[in-house]
Parts: C-alpha cells; sequence; structure tokens
C-alpha cells in the first residue's frame, strides 16, 4: 500500500482506489468523492466519501461508507474494514455453501458434484477453496437435527 497523504494527486488517489479494490478481492469496486455533508448529516468536517462493494455489486447499496476529514483517515478504515470482511465473508460463504451441499445431496441421490454448486451460483474458486470447510459445516449443521421452526404453530395431525 503506498503512503497517503492530505495532498494527494488525483492519479495517486487512483492508485490508493485500485490499491482498497484489490485488497476486496477481484470483484471489489470503491467509490471516492469530496462533497459538502448531505442534509441527513451534521456538519462534522468530513468531506471524504469512501464508498466500498468487496463484491462488486452495483445493484445495492455499498457494504460500507466512510467519511473522513481526510483522504488517509478514510482510507486507514476502509482498509481496517475489508480485513474484517474477509472473515465474515468467508464463514457467510462457507455457510452458503454447506446449505447448498446439503440440499444438492437432496436432490442428486446422495450426491454432490462440484458442477451442482456451480448451478447454485458458486464459482469454481469458492468451491476449491471451501468444498472442505463446508462439507465439514454441513456435517454439524445435519449432526443438530432434529431441527424445528420455534414458536411455529404444529399442524394438527391428518384425521
Amino acid at each position: 500500500m503506498q503512503t497517503l497523504s492530505e495532498s494527494m494527486t488525483a492519479a495517486e488517489l487512483a492508485v490508493a482506489i485500485t490499491d482498497l479494490e484489490a485488497a476486496c478481492g477481484p470483484k471489489g469496486r470503491a467509490d471516492l468523492l469530496v462533497s459538502t455533508p448531505p442534509p441527513y448529516r451534521p456538519d462534522d468536517g468530513n468531506r471524504v466519501y469512501l464508498a466500498i462493494r468487496p463484491t462488486g455489486e452495483y445493484n445495492n447499496a455499498p457494504d460500507r461508507i466512510f467519511y473522513a476529514p481526510t483522504w488517509p483517515e478514510a482510507f486507514a478504515a476502509a482498509h481496517a474494514w475489508v480485513l474484517t470482511w474477509h472473515k465474515i465473508h468467508r464463514n457467510d460463504l462457507t455457510r452458503r455453501m454447506a446449505v447448498a451441499i446439503m440440499v444438492a445431496t437432496d436432490e442428486n441421490g446422495g450426491t454432490c458434484k462440484e458442477k451442482h454448486l456451480i448451478a447454485k451460483g458458486f464459482a469454481a474458486a469458492e468451491i476449491t477453496e471451501l468444498h472442505v470447510d463446508a462439507c465439514r459445516r454441513a456435517s454439524e449443521m445435519a449432526g443438530n437435527a432434529p431441527f424445528r421452526v420455534e414458536f411455529a404453530p404444529v399442524p394438527l395431525a391428518a384425521e
């Protein structure tokens, strides 16, 4: 990561944004702008607005927005958040893959293949990286059977 300063050029800021996006992963995207405070926020002197979308999805709100008075403060906060996000994202992805493995196994006569997980929206690289942990997680989840939904009414037995 390059050294950041309050007097960065546009080219230096572009490199800093590229570094931040790379820290998110291959799909990471970030937006950086300077603005007056929005009407819904108090004027706290924070003019730097840095929005991060680690998965590159622009159809939703950013995963996180940082407001700061200077470039270095905004980038430092964003980089710290990305480190935490990776752990959370990996755990979420592993859990979703575990459920998909259980569903695919049920749908395919007791077998789950890579192609089944790809059909459920997982990338081949994600499957390679996480399938062992996801299988372990699926076994743990299934081991908690029988499952139930608490506070849901139990249907009456058919007569």
